[in-house]
């Protein structure tokens, strides 16, 4: 992305902004008295595919500007699936890395993807989300670089 590591950062870091991003999060919301990306601050994300809709509580594990940013869903204390974004500096701006990494294999998430198509279609729409969310930031990004440098 032609922006730095910390305008980038500083946007996927306003989780409030996550529904501009994502094509399956619509909207999240601070939870927690924390209400800015920090460990320990948790955020309530709201999701959709198709007609199916469901929430999910996450807590922001690693916060590092212009670094690394990570979340865990369900918390410390269910920990389902990691989430990890990853800044670095580049010649022409910054490479963006977005990942998951499912924590625990629960029934109940097995079930629950049944009606998004299963577990592999399921892994195949998220990481399609991936491609979608980081081409919107990206987009956003580099328009807010071209802004700052207007005379």
């Amino acid at each position: 992305m032609h922006a730095t590591p910390e305008q980038v950062y500083d946007l996927i870091a306003d989780v409030t902004r996550m529904g501009e991003w994502s094509p399956e999060c619509y909207r999240c919301e601070w939870i927690s008295s924390r209400r800015r990306a920090e460990p320990g601050a948790r955020f309530k994300g709201y999701n959709r595919s198709g007609p199916i809709r469901w929430s999910n509580v996450s807590e922001i594990v690693t916060a590092e500007r212009g670094r690394e940013l990570a979340w865990i869903m369900g918390g410390t204390e269910k920990r389902y699936s990691l989430w990890r974004y990853t800044f670095q500096a580049a010649p022409d701006g910054t490479l963006v890395t977005e990942s998951f990494r499912s924590l625990r294999h629960t029934l109940l998430g097995r079930l629950g993807a049944l009606p998004l198509g299963g577990e592999r279609r399921r892994e195949k729409a998220l990481r399609a989300g991936i491609e979608a969310t980081l081409t919107r930031v990206k987009k956003v990004a580099e328009s807010a670089r071209s802004d700052t440098k207007r005379p």
